[in-house]
């Protein structure tokens, strides 16, 4: 069990390195909140920035980070389950306090992963 749990922990906080446009960007998966199909390229926000990343299929980040406690809230947009502070009828808000929409047919999707991450707390 512990070792599972030591794994887990490291596939919470692996790094990634994304393209963006200013260069390469090394980040954990635990420093992002969520990822957002913008202007044709996938958006990486943290806490403190947003990145513009040269990402243009938000299906690569969809395949790679909804093991990772990633939740897909619309299409185009992809949330830490782990920063969400609590859900309302359409939208959620975030520990930075930042609010989403959320699809109507995602909602009950996004319920069930937020009461399984607040239980394991």
């Amino acid at each position: 069990a512990e070792a599972l749990e030591s794994s887990l922990e490291k596939l919470k906080d692996e790094k990634h390195i994304f393209k963006t446009l200013n260069g390469d960007l090394s980040i954990y998966t635990s420093d992002i909140l969520y990822f957002e199909f913008m202007d044709r390229n996938v958006c990486i926000k943290t806490f403190d920035t947003k990145y513009k990343t040269t990402i243009r299929r938000f299906k690569d980040i969809e395949d790679e980070f909804s093991s990772k406690g990633f939740i897909l809230i619309y299409r185009g947009c992809m949330v830490n389950v782990n920063y969400i502070k609590s859900i309302g009828n359409l939208d959620i808000t975030l520990d930075n306090n930042e609010r989403l929409p959320v699809s109507r047919y995602r909602i009950d999707e996004v319920k069930k992963s937020f009461i399984k991450v607040a239980r394991r707390g």
